[in-house]
């Protein structure tokens, strides 16, 4: 794939964990490096630069309904970032690389695509909106089982002033973009802060907080699904490709003649974090009322003949056997001709 918006659940599901590349957000033309790490997620590995002053639709963007994104401010007076949605990037930042370093800084309603409205105050909320490209979204907030915190735990970070410096280097990248609150920075270059998807209050959001300074005592220097981000302040984003929903299992008897036991049509899992899910194949035996047919199994490809030898395709499945999936598929049955002189079978 080659943009951003190209991405969904299953092309992340079978990517392999370390895989990398850069996509394009049709957008703005912005281009991304992104990385699927041993959480079994795809993450962007950079912060979000999207400017203010245009309309988000679902074409283009991980909104249901049109957007218009605020104006992009590049010169701040106090208090001058709201809940009704801010976006800025500061005016010495237009010339220089800190656009690509840090990104742009939003206020969680505007990092919510206005979602995160003043009617969203109750504790762990969640919305479903946000500024992250089509087929990407804010990464899940819930106290201590968001989205960071099974990052930071998948990949074995520490805690401690030597998980939050490795967080600043490859393959994460984590900037210390430093807080906008006020009218003014706060630690920047010390720390940073990214937006989750989820209320914790009517004043306050979820986010993840990293902090390298030495002073930071170590119960502040990793706080991932932290709740006391305030929703007016002004933060950046990291957005991560949104799950495939399910996959789908399908049971084609493949049979033209003659009754069989009942198997379903179909069954459903949900993908674990290493994109696939498994399932166990009905123990049920097909059978058919002609007698002509014996079943064998199942098998991903639809047999053009009958097998004479009794003996189930290596890739075949039997019947009470499991079969793990990363993409919608379907089971054929494999039956074997007893030679009878029916013309039972497909």
């Amino acid at each position: 794939i080659y943009d951003m918006q190209d991405m969904t659940g299953e092309i992340c599901a079978k990517a392999n964990i370390g895989d990398a590349g850069s996509l394009e957000d049709v957008r703005d033309g912005n281009v991304y490096t992104v990385r699927k790490y041993r959480d079994g997620e795809c993450w962007m590995t950079q912060n979000l630069r999207l400017v203010g002053g245009r309309t988000l639709t679902s074409a283009d963007s991980n909104v249901s309904d049109e957007y218009v994104f605020p104006a992009t401010k590049i010169v701040l007076s106090p208090n001058d970032f709201s809940n009704s949605g801010s976006v800025y990037l500061p005016e010495s930042y237009l010339s220089a690389a800190e656009p690509v370093k840090y990104g742009v800084y939003y206020s969680w309603t505007a990092a919510t695509a206005g979602s995160g409205s003043d009617v969203v105050t109750t504790f762990e909320q969640q919305v479903s909106s946000s500024v992250c490209p089509k087929g990407w979204k804010l990464p899940t907030g819930a106290a201590g089982t968001g989205q960071y915190t099974k990052l930071i735990d998948a990949e074995e970070i520490t805690r401690d002033h030597a998980g939050a410096v490795r967080l600043t280097e490859a393959p994460y990248n984590f900037t210390l973009s430093g807080i906008l609150m006020n009218g003014g920075f706060l630690d920047t270059g010390l720390a940073g802060a990214y937006w989750e998807n989820a209320a914790a209050s009517d004043i306050n959001a979820f986010d993840t907080y990293i902090n390298i300074a030495s002073s930071a005592g170590e119960d502040k220097i990793l706080l991932t699904d932290a709740w006391g981000a305030r929703r007016s302040d002004g933060r950046t984003v990291r957005c991560v490709a949104e799950k495939a929903e399910g996959y789908t299992l399908t049971f084609d008897k493949n049979i033209s003649d003659g009754t069989t036991t009942n198997v379903p049509e179909s069954v459903s899992c949900a993908p674990t974090s290493s994109g696939s899910c498994t399932i166990t194949l009905p123990s049920n035996i097909l059978e058919n009322s002609c007698g002509a047919d014996i079943f064998l199994g199942w098998s991903k490809e639809k047999l053009e003949s009958l097998p004479r030898d009794g003996v189930l395709p290596v890739s075949g499945y039997a019947a009470g056997s499991s079969i793990t999936i990363s993409e919608n598929t379907t089971l054929y049955g494999v039956w074997k001709w007893s030679g009878g002189s029916s013309t039972c079978g497909s």
